[in-house]
């Protein structure tokens, strides 16, 4: 499946140009709405459904993908209730528009390293509340792969944490795939079954 991963600005979807122009002028099956910019963080309802309108009239899936820089393995009670809320609203813009996935990015590592096996150990642990949540939405989590030297972004780590979440589906960044030690033929070997449909 292509997939167009563009951020929406307000006043250019009206012109139709990212979603009409960009997705389907070049046969892109799906687009993305990253979460990553303000002006995707607060789309009014009017904008919501004229995407949804939109991608429903020309058959394009939309998946909704939170901010790259959430800190989704953070240790920190505070924090990792902020991310359950950031996740929250990621998943409530899903449904309007009527998308039933959610792309999540690792976060970033705090331990330093030889300590890093706790930063995975709350990642994995806060990616099953994750999915749990989604779960009680019908909004399936996907999990994006990290570029080099971030948290999974080499594919034993990527694999590790794939594995030891129940329901956790992959997204695969090709571009984050290729600073890595393995090619991206070989991520795609190893989490085929997992992907997002």
């Amino acid at each position: 499946m292509l997939c167009l991963i563009l951020s929406l600005n307000q006043k250019l979807i009206w012109n139709n140009y990212y979603l009409e122009g960009g997705a389907l002028k070049n046969e892109f099956e799906c687009f993305e709405i990253a979460l990553d910019w303000k002006q995707n963080y607060y789309l009014s309802p009017k904008v919501i459904r004229k995407i949804r309108q939109i991608s429903i009239k020309q058959g394009i899936k939309l998946i909704v993908h939170t901010p790259y820089y959430l800190p989704t393995s953070t240790m920190l009670p505070e924090i990792q209730k902020r991310v359950l809320e950031n996740v929250r609203k990621g998943i409530n813009l899903a449904r309007e528009v009527k998308s039933n996935k959610l792309t999540i990015h690792p976060g970033y590592q705090e331990m330093p390293g030889s300590a890093i096996k706790y930063c995975y150990n709350s990642l994995i642990n806060n990616l099953q509340k994750i999915v749990n949540i989604g779960q009680e939405y019908d909004v399936k989590i996907c999990f994006e792969n990290f570029d080099k030297p971030l948290l999974c972004s080499e594919l034993k780590d990527y694999l590790y944490v794939l594995n030891s979440v129940d329901g956790l589906m992959a997204t695969l960044d090709v571009g984050h795939a290729n600073t890595t030690n393995n090619k991206p033929s070989e991520f795609l070997k190893e989490i085929r079954n997992l992907l997002m449909d």
